[in-house]
């Protein structure tokens, strides 16, 4: 198992689907094979974003042979809602969440991050590369992923979203700092 994975992704793209089968104040894990697109869950979500400051969010749709990258402001719900249901059945969705300026393009990368918003915690088992993880293996990576957020818990750490990745569990947790080195490594 890999003990405990903290990521400081500047163009994070964690799983769309997973994050909005949560709501903010439910601490249960929601496994993967429940996910799925329910329009209220993903307007919560929009509107805890923008009350963070995310004004705006990046959604990559990765496909067999092709990836679509739109960028959205976190108050066009209907819009972002349009879109996904437009997407082929075999697209998986991410999102960014931290905030970003981009001007001419439709894709975000590391140097148009301006403000981290969340910091990702990443629980996974530790595999061969490629593989998925075993359900004994993901079964240890979410008792090491409890045990994580009892640690945050008990030390003040809040955290918003608790998910199932598919391999392991995925945690938001909730800060505002800029987007610089410093910053980053601190992080890392």
């Amino acid at each position: 198992i890999e003990i405990l994975v903290i990521h400081y992704f500047p163009k994070t793209w964690a799983s769309w689907v997973a994050q909005l089968a949560q709501n903010i104040n439910n601490k249960e894990v929601i496994p993967m094979e429940k996910h799925i697109l329910k329009q209220n869950e993903i307007k919560i979500t929009l509107s805890t974003l923008n009350k963070h400051g995310v004004e705006k969010i990046n959604i990559r749709s990765i496909g067999k042979s092709i990836t679509k990258n739109e960028i959205f402001s976190t108050t066009e719900a209907d819009e972002i809602l349009e879109y996904i249901e437009r997407l082929e059945k075999n697209y998986n969705i991410y999102t960014t969440f931290n905030c970003f300026d981009t001007v001419e393009k439709n894709t975000v990368s590391d140097k148009d991050i301006k403000k981290i918003k969340f910091i990702l915690l990443d629980i996974d088992p530790e595999r061969p590369s490629g593989t998925a993880s075993t359900d004994e293996q993901k079964e240890q990576a979410k008792k090491v992923f409890y045990n994580c957020l009892k640690f945050l818990e008990e030390n003040g750490v809040k955290y918003h979203y608790t998910f199932d990745s598919g391999n392991g569990y995925h945690a938001l947790i909730p800060v505002s700092i800029d987007a610089n080195k410093v910053n980053q490594d601190t992080i890392k």
